[in-house]
């Protein structure tokens, strides 16, 4: 069994080509980049990625197989299971019997990487008119809204959270006209390895290891003619054919298509998913579709379409172009000067322009970005791309702010005495989607994983979580003893699955039995009163007034009736006194609010409030 200080020479190998990627994990060693597979099919352990996560590690991609990549700290760690025989291995090295897909990929990877910059230089032409548009960009009817706010066609807002990618490998039946081109089975380990080099390039990079990656391989699937022969505005008679093969036919090819990914995401739990298509050209002269075009994505999904030698790039750099049209699929636009993209031109959730643009004056210069077409061995990721993917934190919180804001704490009843019985609610609130080119709905991936609770100063105690009807938003219950007498502080926060706290948390006056509990009307004094909207109901416009005892820090927004942000009116410092905030009935973007209930949320440092509001247009 190979230690952790063999497996550190992954690292060296597949995180850090050309000197970029982490240098260190959590655990305070270097980082290696190691397989995970069962040792024999027939024994059973437990899944390793708890213990991998329970050693300070995190897992990097899945495969159905059950095998995964895991990039650890250096903590000794090599294998987990139960009984007398451990279920689960550690390979650091090349798995010595390969029998699954992931094996040999796994082997692949570790060949390929022996030298990463060796490669070369790429002497295809630039990706030029590689970001497409698919033709539902923009369009508002969904066929339904998810319970994370996302719809039908939201496969791919933002690069963060676990990500599905269905990859699929067509072949030409010869039914509708003569097979010119065969894969062949080191073709295929080729593609199918360069794909998860590609994604590991963006895994390996993304904020706080919040970013992992489940595939689904299809090989061999059946299409009626040669696709390479094709142009590519004749995508959809292969892709059509293709997706009928699988199951997963539609109205047309980009229905079917997000048919398949969310069938993918639903199945394995994942946040978002995309499709990469993939064409033999190994007997092409020019390795092109007929029309010239060879690599290309649709921006936000739901696919990407490569050919096996992307014109002059060819196959050795086939992770180049698989992980720039990555970028593509989570609206990172083209920053080479053939893509003529101006440095004002926004794209993503978090509304980013394209400052790395080669094209016009822009105040960033990073030469080396994957979104410049440079290769994947000495490629870096700009500020623009990271923006645009979502991977921003700008309030410095250490949290992507495309993932959710800070987790809110609502109480919704108080009772007791000596015992204190709480009932409330925890939420992860979207970021605003300020997306210009997708589907406009705000989106949170990041969930509650629990609410805690102390008396006083004393040690945090895990509240009993409930279920409710919204993902990331559970009911939660408190049943604490309090001291005998005086009056004590309740204090409640809330903490996400990637590790964001409530700040400030809920604090709340309680009494032993030595004196009255503190009712849920009446919690002693109150520190901020909300004192009503005028007018209510109210179109388009109404007021909400406030009264504090003192100056304090607040916060006032708006939220919809299943807890979305809709628009943030106040945060910072008011004064002793009346202060009244004004809403206009519109959103983050400036678009109109529809008609509903809708609640004004005003929270300071020792509690918050809601108030109900009736938009009537």
């Amino acid at each position: 069994m190979p230690r952790i200080a063999r497996a550190s020479l992954c690292l060296l190998f597949l995180l850090l080509p050309g000197g970029a990627g982490p240098g260190s994990a959590g655990a305070g060693g270097p980082e290696a980049l190691c397989l995970i597979t069962p040792s024999d099919p027939l024994v059973s352990g437990d899944d390793p990625t708890n213990a991998v996560r329970a050693a300070g590690g995190r897992v990097r991609h899945v495969f159905p197989d059950g095998s995964s990549l895991a990039g650890m700290g250096s903590l000794g760690w090599e294998k987990t299971g139960s009984g007398p025989r451990e279920g689960w291995t550690l390979f650091s090295g090349p798995h010595p019997n390969p029998r699954t897909l992931s094996e040999r990929i796994w082997n692949r990877l570790l060949l390929s990487a022996e030298d990463p910059l060796a490669k070369g230089e790429a002497v295809g032409k630039p990706l030029v008119g590689d970001a497409l548009l698919p033709p539902l960009a923009g369009a508002k009817a969904e066929i339904s809204l998810g319970p994370d706010g996302a719809g039908f066609w939201d496969g791919s807002e933002y690069l963060l959270g676990k990500v599905g990618v269905a990859v699929v490998l067509v072949e030409s039946d010869g039914r509708a006209e003569p097979s010119s081109e065969d894969w062949t089975e080191e073709e295929k380990l080729l593609v199918l390895s360069g794909v998860v080099e590609a994604m590991e390039f963006w895994a390996s990079r993304a904020p706080s290891g919040l970013l992992s990656f489940t595939y689904e391989f299809h090989t061999d699937v059946p299409v009626s003619v040669e696709p390479i022969r094709r142009a590519q505005r004749e995508e959809g008679v292969w892709i059509g054919e293709a997706l009928e093969a699988l199951g997963f036919g539609g109205a047309n090819r980009f229905q079917g298509a997000q048919n398949l990914v969310n069938d993918l995401k639903e199945r394995r739990g994942l946040d978002w998913a995309f499709a990469v298509f993939i064409v033999d050209s190994s007997e092409d002269e020019d390795g092109m579709f007929a029309d010239g075009t060879f690599a290309y994505a649709y921006l936000g999904g739901p696919y990407m379409v490569l050919t096996l030698d992307n014109d002059g790039w060819g196959p050795p750099n086939f992770a180049s172009v698989c992980a720039h049209e990555t970028g593509h699929i989570f609206y990172a636009l083209d920053q080479y000067y053939a893509a003529h993209v101006p440095c004002d031109r926004v794209s993503g959730y978090l509304g980013w322009e394209t400052r790395n643009s080669q094209y016009g004056s822009c105040p960033e210069n990073d030469p080396h970005c994957i979104m410049r077409s440079s290769p994947i061995g000495a490629a870096t990721i700009s500020e623009t791309a990271r923006g645009q993917v979502g991977w921003i934190d700008a309030d410095g919180d250490g949290f992507p702010e495309a993932l959710g804001r800070r987790p809110t704490v609502e109480i919704l009843s108080l009772g007791g005495a000596g015992a204190v019985r709480v009932d409330g609610r925890a939420a992860v609130l979207p970021h605003p989607n300020r997306n210009p080119l997708g589907y406009g709905h705000s989106i949170a991936i990041d969930t509650i994983a629990t609410v805690e609770y102390r008396i006083d100063s004393g040690p945090w105690v895990r509240a009993l979580l409930r279920e409710s009807g919204a993902r990331g938003q559970p009911r939660f219950s408190i049943e604490a003893a309090v001291p005998d007498s005086g009056e004590h502080r309740l204090i409640v926060r809330a903490v996400s699955a990637a590790g964001n706290v409530t700040d400030p948390p809920c604090s709340l006056a309680v009494r032993g039995r030595g004196g009255s509990p503190a009712p849920a009307a009446d919690r002693g004094p109150q520190p901020i009163r909300v004192l009503g909207n005028r007018p209510n109901p109210f179109n388009p416009e109404t007021e909400v007034a406030i009264e504090s005892d003192r100056p304090r820090e607040v916060r006032a927004a708006v939220h919809d009736a299943a807890g979305a942000l809709v628009r943030v009116l106040f945060s910072g410092g008011v004064s002793g006194g009346r202060t009244v905030f004004r809403w206009d009935g519109r959103d983050e973007t400036g678009r109109e609010a529809p008609s509903g209930r809708y609640f004004c949320r005003v929270v300071h440092s020792e509690g918050s409030s809601v108030l109900p509001m009736l938009l009537l247009r």
